[in-house]
């Protein structure tokens, strides 16, 4: 569903009701309606753990700590927010978890009691990433020569990037079976402040048991995806298989 469609959806649900309607006024306007339809788009990508394979990253010469809210390292066109932080790349190379048995991040207390005065080291190739909060910390801090290359990179759970009244065709980044529970949902969250009626409140719970079937099915998905499966051996692939 593109966003136009969506918004026909939510207002649907939304005029049904008389005192739904009393919130926005009785015909709300797109731009009205557009901060509920990304709250929802937020919300569902949250509970599904909506994951991508490249988030590209923006690296400062020196610096080692970078917020993962869309806006300076991470684009606003790829996402509004990066959550979780499963694999960094740097320069197409993937970083290893503290063991260098397998690729992934660090624990920010791993970092601390390897370099105690990770804030003082120099500049140079990253070798360790954790994430605390919202943040990401590269160890040691990137060198101009590594900021400055390509192949810098997350494999990530993120928040999809905003929808906007300019561009009514495009489609939220979730899975199309989720598009009719962001009307749904943006439905809910307008008319909760003032939900009265028995009646209301059973139709919206009606709604709620529809998104949540949907969103199980694709969050049992994607974290079958995280998962470390699928190979009999270890990381690295071996010279010769014996048949």
């Amino acid at each position: 569903m593109i966003l136009s469609e969506i918004l026909t959806y939510v207002k649907d649900n939304y005029t049904y009701d008389s005192d739904i309607a009393n919130s926005l006024g009785e015909a709300p306007t797109d731009t009205q309606l557009i901060p509920y339809v990304n709250w929802a788009v937020r919300t569902i990508a949250r509970k599904t753990r909506q994951i991508s394979i490249y988030i590209p990253i923006t690296l400062v010469a020196g610096q080692g700590s970078y917020n993962l809210n869309a806006g300076s390292a991470i684009s606003s066109t790829n996402a509004s927010q990066v959550t979780r932080v499963h694999r960094v790349f740097i320069g197409n190379n993937v970083m290893t978890k503290a063991n260098s048995n397998a690729p992934g991040m660090w624990a920010y207390n791993e970092i601390e009691r390897f370099a105690p005065n990770y804030r003082a080291a120099a500049s140079g190739q990253p070798i360790a990433a954790a994430q605390w909060g919202n943040n990401l910390l590269l160890y040691p801090a990137p060198s101009s020569n590594v900021s400055s290359g390509s192949g810098n990179y997350l494999v990530a759970e993120y928040l999809p990037a905003n929808l906007t009244i300019s561009d009514l065709s495009n489609s939220p980044d979730l899975p199309v079976e989720l598009h009719e529970a962001v009307a749904y949902l943006a439905a809910i969250k307008i008319a909760a402040p003032q939900i009265t009626e028995a009646e209301s409140y059973q139709r919206l719970q009606l709604y709620n048991s529809f998104i949540n079937e949907s969103i199980q099915e694709v969050k049992k998905q994607n974290e079958q995806t995280i998962q470390d499966f699928g190979s009999t051996f270890g990381w690295g692939r071996p010279k010769w298989i014996r048949w």
